[in-house]
């Protein structure tokens, strides 16, 4: 005769990938035309969206991460426009290329900055000092 086995397995929660909504890639498209620098409500405007589903899907964390990736990737495809910029400004202004370069990572720690000497001042009560210098 066989033996029943009664043992319980535990289930393992299986996570779907992050799938954004169509108001969310709506939203995404608007941002990418709009800049970095456009409001919420000048956003929300454009999409006929409601400004409050921003501040809904920043509770999700999957919405951020997938929000930040985005953007990234966006940085990425339009870094050829940065240094085009970049260049242009550059005949004019050192200063503006090199913040520029700063930014993407494309510049090498100038020699004066490495190793430089660090000044720091501790207050130490007089107490204390003469146990040290005791």
């Amino acid at each position: 005769m066989m033996q029943k086995n009664n043992t319980l397995q535990n289930s393992t929660k299986i996570e779907k990938p992050f799938k954004p909504t169509k108001g969310m890639l709506k939203w995404l498209e608007k941002s990418f035309e709009l800049g970095y620098l456009a409001s919420i409500s000048k956003i929300a405007e454009r999409t006929g969206l409601n400004r409050d589903n921003w501040y809904q899907w920043l509770n999700k964390d999957e919405f951020v991460e997938w929000w930040d990736s985005q953007w990234h990737k966006e940085l990425k495809r339009n870094r050829w426009k940065l240094d085009a910029i970049g260049l242009k400004k550059a005949e004019k202004s050192y200063r503006f290329w090199k913040d520029m370069m700063n930014r993407v990572g494309n510049t090498i720690p100038e020699p004066t900055s490495i190793g430089a000497q660090i000044n720091t001042q501790f207050n130490i009560p007089e107490d204390v000092m003469e146990r040290i210098s005791s």
